[in-house]
């Protein structure tokens, strides 16, 4: 489903709806409509599931205890798993040490071989597609990621990331924290050769991605596919952003958005 959201209060575009309203279909090749060049690409949870790292390194982990410590690597890992499934995400290897005695010690050198391990990850058939079809119709893509460079590297190889866009920008190699700053995303633009005005950046983080673009006035397409439990940021309207320019529940999606942005943009100025 496509969803582009107006300011709140709710606010009818010239075509007499608002497009989440309505599905969009890309009737026209895409290099012939849009108005808009760019597009800047979140990585985790917008192109792929992060939860694939996070099974990978998990396992890494596992072969690592069964390695240095002799506990099966099969129950290592289901012993991370029962702490996901019980709520306790972010906390798995302090589940591990407590059920099989391990000192706290040895926390942060398990914490390394998840940073640090070689990925099994595979790019979604709708993400190669989808980016596949954009490249062809003349976009110019970067993917802006948050997190340690060298984890993200190691994400993007896996991933085969550039054979499909034009360069990868490592948020926190531009700025500390990386995304939300300005300075990430003007990065990102800089690779792009191109004014914020003809950029979309596309993203799942309301805040890091969605809000941080709109200030530097990008047009904005919020991802929802594999949205984590978080806040959704200020003005948010039935689960969805409001600051957002259009939603949408898959990546698959995205080059009929990218054309409905550009009908109302149309509709309203005429």
């Amino acid at each position: 489903m496509i969803c582009a959201l107006p300011a709140a209060p709710p606010v009818p575009s010239a075509l007499g709806c608002r497009l989440h309203d309505w599905n969009v279909q890309a009737r026209e090749s895409l290099g012939r409509r849009r108005r808009r060049d760019g597009l800047i690409l979140d990585l985790d949870d917008t192109l792929y599931p992060r939860e694939q790292f996070v099974q990978s390194g998990l396992m890494a982990v596992a072969r690592h205890v069964e390695e240095t410590h002799g506990i099966p690597a099969r129950n290592a890992f289901a012993v991370m798993e029962a702490c996901r499934r019980e709520g306790g995400a972010g906390r798995e290897l302090q589940a591990l040490c407590a059920w099989f005695g391990l000192t706290p010690g040895v926390i942060q050198p398990l914490l390394e071989v998840f940073r640090n391990h070689q990925p099994t990850l595979q790019l979604p058939e709708e993400t190669s597609a989808v980016l596949t079809a954009l490249k062809a119709d003349g976009w110019r893509m970067v993917v802006l990621t948050n997190g340690l460079p060298r984890v993200q590297r190691a994400k993007v190889y896996a991933l085969g990331l550039h054979a499909f866009v034009d360069d990868v920008v490592y948020a926190e190699e531009q700025t500390p924290g990386g995304k939300p700053s300005a300075e990430a995303f003007r990065a990102a633009l800089k690779r792009l050769a191109l004014p914020a005005r003809r950029c979309v950046c596309v993203g799942d983080d309301p805040v890091r991605d969605i809000a941080a673009a709109r200030a530097l006035g990008m047009t904005t397409v919020w991802v929802s596919t594999h949205r984590r439990p978080g806040p959704l940021g200020p003005g948010a309207h039935d689960g969805v952003p409001t600051d957002t320019d259009a939603h949408i529940e898959a990546l698959v999606d995205l080059p009929a958005a990218l054309v409905g942005l550009k009908e109302v943009v149309d509709a309203d100025a005429a």
